[in-house]
């Protein structure tokens, strides 16, 4: 587990995590302003283990 129980809130049933490519929405500026992105799958795991059902979509 990767967060402790008692500081996970309930989702809604189904949630969706949407990109336009490999980084969007999970972006920050990392070094010398280069745009890093989060690992998509690490987010869909904390999701779940909050109890959401994810869909990954890229539109």
């Amino acid at each position: 587990m990767l967060l402790p129980r008692e500081s996970l809130f309930a989702c809604a049933k189904e949630s969706y995590i949407v990109g336009y490519g490999e980084f969007f929405p999970f972006m920050y500026t990392g070094k010398n302003s280069e745009a890093v992105g989060l690992d998509i799958q690490l987010v869909k795991t904390v999701f779940e283990q909050a109890g959401c059902t994810v869909h990954l979509r890229e539109d």
